[in-house]
């Protein structure tokens, strides 16, 4: 499966491109859970465009749901939130754990 590449974005909703900027962004994932549950979410790839999360149940049935994308008040009001705590070294030693903690999680899956 093909997955973007910043050369390939002329446009976005959140803003101007920067071509000499990096793209760093997950297009898709697919967990496994053993050889009977799955779990893929296709958010922007080459093939289709789909904002869903689904799971493969043990019976080869699928329960899927669909996702909808951050409002832009989100992003703003995270990038405030970081701005405001630019010297606060308790702030960011918390970001740090909290990625920690969610990085240990998907690890363990």
């Amino acid at each position: 499966m093909a997955c973007w590449e910043l050369k390939d974005i002329d446009s976005t909703e959140y803003g101007t491109v920067n071509p000499n900027g990096t793209y760093d962004v997950d297009d898709v994932c697919v967990v496994n859970f053993g050889d009977k549950w799955k779990c893929a979410a296709n958010w922007r790839s080459m093939d289709e465009e789909d904002s869903s999360i689904e799971f493969t149940m043990q019976d080869d049935s699928v329960e899927r749901f669909e996702l909808g994308w951050c409002p832009e008040e989100a992003y703003r009001n995270m990038i405030t939130d970081a701005i405001s705590n630019i010297a606060n070294n308790n702030f960011w030693q918390k970001q740090l754990q909290q990625d920690f903690w969610i990085h240990e999680r998907i690890e363990n899956l």
